[in-house]
């Protein structure tokens, strides 16, 4: 209905009712009724008054980009994360199958869920990828940027107290120099699950054009990395964020401006964004207890969000395969080059 005929039915539906009423009290007069029935609507009081809204929220949203000074608004912090089991502990990947099939979100007090058997509690794992995840500059003038996400989260495999994520974007196209159907380009992040937000990032590690000719891998991290470059900031949920920056049209991931710039035989320039990218993420599991078999069964890609490649369609990202024209995410998601330091 439209919102003009919506309100005159708000407007009329009172009066006629009233009229109803005043015919039904003059046949009930007529037949002997009882005068002192009450009325059996309201009387007419006009439009009903609108609903009151509810209360602003003043939670502060993502402001732009800030490279030097602190956020005036910033949000507070939440609090530390409950990594859900003992990730000091070895892990017991247990026996028998992986069930790939819907999680059973259970009761409030079932326990924590670890079905890719890595010691970890599967929904801090999906909480903490996306509180930890770096602002992710893609250059506005970019071709083709239609992508998605796919992680894996475990204990570092250098202090099992910290957390490893690593991040893999998928890319429909390359449209580039050279261009191909298919891109993946991976980064990974040290997290210290104790300190939440972007405090707790470490360090993060990006590699770009993974196992062709312009290879390149950049670490930045906090001043604790001996050795390491600082990060790059930008503003993400009102506070700074450590940036990856990815070329317009190839893709390829940069922990600084100055390292895309020219890079790959002058294929390659990065700028620091307005807005961070916010792809959707999916836990992909791990090599032994894999969450996903079928991106297009998990709804990472898909005709309904615009993906027209169907070449690339029901990937399996551990299947060992490459991605279109692109790289072997299977091996990406596994590459020790990829784990950045501890930074303790």
């Amino acid at each position: 209905m439209r919102r003009r005929d919506a309100r005159w039915c708000a407007v009329l539906a009172p009066r006629v009712a009233s009229a109803w009423l005043l015919l039904g009290s003059i046949l009930v007069a007529g037949c002997g009724g009882d005068d002192t029935m009450p009325p059996l609507i309201a009387p007419d009081s006009g439009p009903p008054a609108p609903p009151v809204p509810p209360p602003l929220d003043a939670t502060p949203e993502s402001g732009s980009p800030d490279a030097g000074g602190e956020d005036d608004a910033a949000a507070p912090p939440p609090p530390p994360m409950d990594m859900g089991t003992d990730a000091s502990a070895p892990i017991d990947s247990g026996p028998g199958p992986t069930d790939t099939g819907p999680t059973d979100a259970g009761t409030a007090d079932a326990g924590p869920i670890d079905r890719d058997r890595d010691g970890l509690d599967d929904a801090f794992e999906d909480r903490a990828a996306a509180e930890y995840l770096p602002f992710l500059s893609m250059d506005p003038t970019d071709g083709c940027p239609r992508a998605t996400a796919i992680f894996r989260a475990r204990p570092h495999p250098d202090d099992a107290t910290l957390l490893y994520v690593e991040y893999v974007l998928l890319f429909e196209r390359d449209c580039g120099a050279l261009g191909h159907v298919g891109d993946n380009e991976g980064f990974g992040v040290t997290v210290d699950p104790s300190v939440p937000g972007a405090e707790g990032i470490l360090a993060v590690r990006a590699i770009s054009h993974r196992g062709t000719a312009c290879h390149s891998a950049t670490t930045c991290g906090r001043s604790t990395c001996g050795g390491v470059d600082g990060c790059a900031f930008g503003t993400r949920r009102g506070v700074r964020y450590p940036v990856v920056f990815f070329s317009a049209g190839k893709h390829g991931g940069y922990m600084s401006e100055d390292a895309c710039d020219g890079a790959c035989i002058l294929t390659n320039y990065c700028v620091l964004a307005d807005l961070p990218f916010e792809p959707a993420l999916l836990n992909v599991g791990e090599p032994d207890a894999p969450l996903v078999s079928d991106l297009t069964a998990a709804g990472a890609i898909t005709s309904a969000g615009g993906w027209r490649e169907m070449d690339l369609f029901g990937y399996d990202p551990w299947g060992g395969d490459d991605f279109g024209g692109a790289g072997n995410v299977a091996a990406q998601l596994m590459d020790p080059e990829l784990v950045p330091p501890t930074c303790r």
